[in-house]
């Protein structure tokens, strides 16, 4: 503030010289002198001045410090400067601060190289970080001071600082070690003055990597160039920013520390938060270099990278703006209705803009809404004139549209009355069909009448003429046929017939026909005469063959309680024994015997039997088998001490019929040599009965246990058991198959079946009949179809009578007609023919005449039968009654002037026309084209101011309906402007003319004026290529369009506007990068907002 006084008075007293220089007239060499020392004494006095400000402003500055100190103390500080590209930022800001406590001490995460100045209290301070990342000032006092941090390859910082002051008195806590842990409990409370008091305080910033450790943000820009198509369109050229969003609420939870002593020490009572002075908070922080950059390619696709950290760094993104041309569906521009693709410069990128321009969407119903095809209609072509006083009227005539001539092209044959003649409609909508009546002669069609020419008969139609019978009502009748007998079909053959039966044919309408049964016979019975005796199994019996089929016996049943015949021991039944055992028969009958068991001849060795053991020996001696007829046997010796005390059978050997010898090989010398002996056994083979004994049903046979126990047992041998025979005789013989055409008892063969019998058996057969078939031996006549039955004679007592089945006829003819309807409105006897429903033409055709009476037919004369009608049932044939036999065919020929407007005719000649007035030629209502024609033209001519005639000049085409004739002139011109209607399927079902509520200046459709001919109407697709076909034909009222007939609807008129979205968005809109990773973000641009609208606001 001193500073400030003195140059204004040193100013004050500047001005003063100047204006007393510019009082003088005249300035002198001795003025200059003076002003020379007046300059070098103002000189003097500032440099004084200046020496006494600084002194003074020093001596402030120290008493600003000393106050400072006394106040808050010296304080020293410290900056850590932190990579949080690479560091776990929550941990390591624990870490840092719990084990350093601001002094400085090394850390991995520190930045070395980075440049710190402090600037405070008029005093600026520079250092530079170590190794450990830290700068550190001392001398500075409590209040703000400014600092800024710049390393190569990071971000730059600049941020005001608070060193915390101190209270007179205060208590500071002191910790015990922090190795071992931090209970409040511990703490201890210590007095202090701040005079002479010296502090720590510390401020950790983060810095963040631009070379190292970055995440790579890579995606497509898309907008919304043509929104006409499917799809956005890539966005080329477009510039996109990454910065670090310093705003953003994570980023200073993270990054910016903010103590908060109740929060670390949970003590919401104490005032600790004032005690919290070992920290510089940061109040206002500017990081520099925070934009990361790309530009989309050709193909919308951007790359840039992003600083990044462990625990993520926040990034929020931004676009440059930018405007491009988009194609748009609109309803006007300016206010003036336009169609079509439109070209309208419109703004892009983010979301700053203040809305998106809304984008029109098909419909009618709504000024806002676009078409997806439009219409153009040719300018008119009439001149303004004056107004009759009275208007003209004229109708238009017609020429005829119906037919004109009927060439007959086939008469027929076989007519007996006139028949009615039909022809089928015009190919007009609305057509009238044509009638006409026939004339006969000798059963032939000679000419025909037009009765009716009808209407809309085309020149090119070829109308049918069909010829349809002149009857109210057809009779009916039905045929009755007479037959002959052919076939009588088997139904049941019957059985036990002994001679043929009588066959007899009932009828009540035919006469004459017989026949008989032709009969086959067959074994009804086989007779044992003997039953034989000593069989042991079944025998087979077999029956001689016939001509037709074989008998076959069926199961053979032999006789009960019979005597035993023997006893069969199996092959494979093994048990063998030195001797014959003893053998019994048990069973329910009685006095059967047998002899003891039959033995083979072939024995083998059952037991060696030691004679005497010897001594001395030292090995078990060998022991060799010779002798007694056999071979094979095999045993060793067994020695207890030196002496033989065992010999064990390896192999019992075959075929000895003796005893073989043993032999055992010496004993050492001295020693006693051994000696032994065997027993050879036999297989049993047999048993033979000695007594056969009666009464067997059941029998078995028992041996002794032992040779002469007298004690019986089952046989005990494998591949038993042994069976026991009986000797039996046959019982009975059943029938299994009895055969056919046997015509006498055929003979009977019995064959024993193991070819054991003692007496042999017999037997015979006994045969019966069945009908075999029926032979027809008189075919009779008249027979109609059902009535005959056929009935064969019964078979003797036991038997089963024989029928009959189906019948066969042949030779039918026309035996009577029975009368159905008599029909209505026949003039002359008809055609009566008797149809065939299929096959076989028969040898000659039936002939039949009718009568009539009274217009209906009143009977039936049947003038021959026909011969060789063949059918089985009377439903194959029918009754035809026709008025002819082959129908007459006819053409028809339109008049080939139809369609054209002949003449118009002035009902009403007006009054007061100036000139000559239009002529309009039109229909009244807006339906289908068919029908309503096109072309014609016509010119009025005026006399005395009245329409005298009409000519006129092009007959048209087409015309099936009296168009409107309209005679008028034209009081303005103006081109008719309509919108089409078009449904959801994309066909164009009209032409609008009325306005959309609401609408602008300018902006209106309308019918025109001035049309003296109908104009030319043409339809686009509102999108290139989407639609196609549409075709409609303008009628004219009154010089003004009044409406527009579809004559083609067309398809595929779907174009319209199609955005993805309105407005600008993003995948993210932001990321928290985070340890390099990569990210996508795609961008699209939307729709954008049009820098000129419909109305032409912008």
């Amino acid at each position: 503030m001193k500073k400030n006084l003195f140059f204004a008075t040193v100013l004050c007293i500047g001005l003063l010289a100047i204006i007393n220089s510019c009082v003088k007239d005249t300035f002198t060499e001795e003025d200059a002198y003076a002003e020379q020392r007046k300059n070098t004494m103002l000189q003097d006095s500032i440099a004084k001045s200046n020496i006494e400000l600084e002194a003074e402003l020093s001596q402030q500055q120290a008493l600003l410090l000393d106050s400072l100190a006394k106040v808050g103390g010296v304080i020293n500080y410290s900056v850590a400067v932190v990579s949080a590209s690479e560091s776990s930022w929550w941990s390591s800001y624990f870490q840092w601060w719990w084990d350093k406590g601001g002094k400085g001490e090394s850390s991995e995460m520190g930045v070395t190289g980075a440049i710190v100045t402090i600037a405070q209290h008029g005093r600026i301070f520079t250092a530079t970080t170590g190794a450990d990342g830290i700068a550190s000032f001392k001398d500075l006092r409590i209040g703000t001071a400014n600092v800024n941090i710049t390393v190569t390859g990071y971000t730059t910082v600049d941020y005001v600082v608070e060193l915390p002051p101190l209270t007179e008195g205060f208590h500071s806590s002191v910790a015990p070690d922090p190795n071992e842990g931090y209970d409040v409990s511990q703490r201890d409370s210590v007095s202090n003055t701040p005079v002479d008091l010296v502090r720590h305080v510390a401020t950790m910033v983060p810095v963040f990597s631009l070379t190292t450790n970055l995440s790579t943000v890579s995606g497509v820009a898309t907008v919304e160039t043509d929104l006409t198509n499917d799809a956005p369109e890539v966005a080329a050229g477009v510039n996109i920013k990454g910065i670090i969003d310093v705003e953003d609420s994570y980023f200073w939870e993270r990054y910016i520390y903010h103590p908060d002593v109740t929060d670390w020490w949970n003590c919401d009572a104490c005032e600790l938060r004032k005690q919290f002075d070992y920290y510089g908070t940061i109040k206002q922080i500017a990081f520099g270099s925070v934009i990361s950059s790309a530009t989309s390619g050709a193909d919308g696709k951007f790359t840039m990278q992003v600083p990044s950290t462990p625990h993520g760094l926040p990034i929020v993104f931004e676009v440059d703006q930018f405007a491009a041309d988009q194609k748009i569906l609109l309803p006007a521009l300016y206010g003036v209705p336009v169609w079509g693709v439109q070209t309208v410069r419109t703004l892009y990128g983010g979301y700053d803009f203040g809305g998106y321009t809304p984008i029109p969407n098909l419909g009618t119903g709504n000024i806002m809404n676009v078409q997806s095809a439009y219409v153009e209609f040719s300018a008119p072509t009439g001149t303004p004139a004056a107004q009759p006083t009275t208007s003209a009227t004229a109708q238009a005539v017609l020429t005829s549209s119906g037919i004109i001539s009927i060439n007959i092209t086939n008469p027929g044959e076989g007519y007996t009355q006139a028949p009615l003649v039909r022809i089928t409609k015009g190919s007009v909508i609305n057509s009238v069909q044509a009638e006409g009546t026939a004339t006969i002669s000798g059963g032939k069609v000679t000419g025909i009448t037009i009765t009716s020419a009808g209407s809309g008969y085309k020149p090119g139609d070829s109308p049918t003429v069909t010829f349809v019978p002149n009857i109210d009502q057809t009779a009916t009748a039905t045929p009755k046929m007479g037959y002959s007998i052919a076939t009588i079909a088997l139904g049941a053959a019957g059985s036990g017939y002994t001679s043929a039966p009588t066959v007899t044919i009932n009828s009540n309408t035919g006469t004459g026909a017989t026949a008989i049964a032709n009969m086959s016979g067959y074994v009804s019975s086989i007779n044992v005469t003997g039953a034989g005796s000593g069989y042991t199994a079944t025998p087979t019996v077999a029956i001689a063959p016939s001509s037709g089929t074989q008998a076959v016996a069926g199961a053979v049943t032999m006789t009960a309680n019979n005597p035993i015949h023997s006893v069969t021991v199996p092959p494979a039944y093994t048990q063998w024994t030195r001797r014959k055992l003893g053998t019994r028969i048990t069973g329910n009958g009685s006095g059967a015997l047998t002899d003891s068991t039959t033995l083979g001849t072939a024995g083998r060795i059952e037991v060696i039997n030691i004679v005497n053991g010897g001594a001395g020996y030292i090995t078990a001696p060998t022991v060799t088998i010779t002798g007694g007829g056999g071979t094979g046997a095999v045993a060793t010796a067994t020695l207890t001490g030196d002496v033989v005390t065992g010999i064990t059978i390896n192999n019992r050997g075959q075929n000895y019929t003796t005893a073989p010898t043993i032999s055992l090989t010496a004993a050492p010398v001295g020693g006693t040599n051994a000696t032994a002996n065997c027993t050879i056994e036999f297989r049993v083979t047999g048993v033979n009965v000695t007594a056969n004994g009666n009464g067997y049903s059941t029998a078995s046979v028992e041996f002794e246990n032992a040779p002469q126990s007298g004690v019986f047992i089952v046989p005990p041998g494998a591949g038993g058991p042994l069976v026991v025979n009986f000797s039996m005789g046959i019982a009975s013989i059943a029938v299994a198959t009895p055969g056919t055409e046997y015509t006498a008892a055929p003979a009977v063969t019995i064959t024993p079946s193991n070819g054991v019998v003692g007496t042999a058996a017999t037997a015979t057969t006994s045969i019966a009949y069945n009908v075999k078939n029926f032979v027809v031996t008189n075919q009779g006549s008249e027979y109609e179809f059902g009535d005959a039955t056929v009935t064969v004679g019964a078979p003797p007592a036991g038997g089963i009578q024989a029928s009959a089945g189906a019948i066969g006829r042949t030779n039918g003819v026309l035996k009577r007609i029975i009368m159905g309807a008599p029909g209505v409105g026949y003039t002359a006897a008809p055609n009566v023919i008797l149809t065939l429903g299929a096959g076989t033409v028969p040898i000659k055709q039936a002939e039949i005449t009718a009568t009539v009476s009274g217009g209906q037919v009143t009977g039936f004369s049947i003038v021959d039968p026909g011969q060789g009608y063949d059918y089985s049932t009377d439903a194959q044939y029918g009754i035809s009654i026709t008025t002819y036999n082959s129908s007459a065919a006819a053409t028809a020929q339109p008049n080939p002037e139809s369609g054209k407007i002949a003449y118009i005719q002035v009902s009403n000649p007006g009054a007061g026309y100036a000139v000559v007035p239009e002529v309009e030629i039109y229909h009244d209502t807006q339906a289908d084209a068919n029908g309503f024609g096109s072309g014609a033209t016509a010119t009025a001519v005026v006399t005395d101011g009245r329409v005298s005639e009409i000519t006129v000049t092009n007959t048209g085409a087409g015309y099936y309906v009296a168009p409107t004739v309209r005679i008028f002139v034209a009081s303005t011109v103006m081109k008719a402007m309509g919108r089409c209607n078009v449904d959801a399927d994309g066909r164009i079902t009209g032409v609008d003319f009325t306005n959309p509520g609401g609408g602008w200046p300018g902006y209106q459709f309308t019918t025109g004026y001035g049309y003296d001919t109908a104009p030319t109407v043409t339809f686009f697709p509102s999108v290139l290529g989407k639609g196609t076909g549409a075709n409609g034909i303008a009628t004219v009222e009154n010089g003004r369009v009044k409406y527009v007939r579809m004559t083609n609807e067309g398809t595929g008129y779907t174009g319209r506007n199609k955005p993805l979205l309105m407005n600008f968005t993003m995948t993210n809109n932001n990321i928290d990068a985070t340890a390099g990773k990569s990210y996508v973000i795609d961008m699209y641009f939307g729709t954008g907002r049009k820098t000129v609208t419909e109305q032409g606001i912008f």
